[in-house]
């Protein structure tokens, strides 16, 4: 049996009403309301959409890019407060080098960013995807997935929140 339907398929509101442009690469809901991570046009950039009473906040987390980097696909957890953390890769394409980057934003909406990996490592053919994972610790475990070599892998790094800022271990 073949299903058919007639429903378009739009840009989310989040989206429409924020007036931004891009993709929607991760949404929860929690506690504090719906939170949306946004891939720039030509992933080029990496946004969050909170929802702030009937109105959505844009948060950038990712500054101007050189002309070769361009960002991995981010993940989106929430913390135990509710609050969102974002991990993502920016991705060399002359090298094939990525650095990992987990990025929390505050209560008043201001972004923390913290690369994971800043030495440029691990190797990939494609910008990596990243994730995070918060454990009932209120740590964060963030994980990358990469491939170089016709072996694809993944890395797993350990952070801590600490008084609201990422922190390593």
């Amino acid at each position: 049996m073949r299903c058919r339907s007639t429903a378009r398929v739009t840009k989310p509101s989040a989206l429409r009403h924020a007036g931004v442009s891009g993709s929607l690469a991760a949404f929860v809901a929690g506690s504090a309301g719906p939170v949306a991570v946004i891939i720039g046009p030509g992933d080029r950039s990496v946004a969050v959409l909170r929802q702030q009473g009937k109105r959505w906040a844009k948060t950038p987390l990712t500054g101007r890019l050189g002309p070769d980097l361009i960002v991995g696909w981010p993940g989106l957890a929430l913390d135990r407060r509710g609050l969102p953390v974002v991990a993502y890769t920016r991705w060399h394409s002359r090298s094939l080098y990525s650095q990992l980057i987990l990025g929390k934003i505050d209560k008043g909406g201001t972004a923390h960013t913290q690369r994971v990996t800043a030495g440029g490592w691990p190797k990939s053919y494609t910008p990596p995807p990243a994730a995070p994972v918060v454990l009932a610790s209120g740590s964060v475990h963030v994980v990358e997935t990469y491939g170089v070599g016709g072996a694809v892998t993944e890395l797993e790094s350990e952070i801590m929140l600490v008084l609201g800022k990422p922190a390593a271990v």
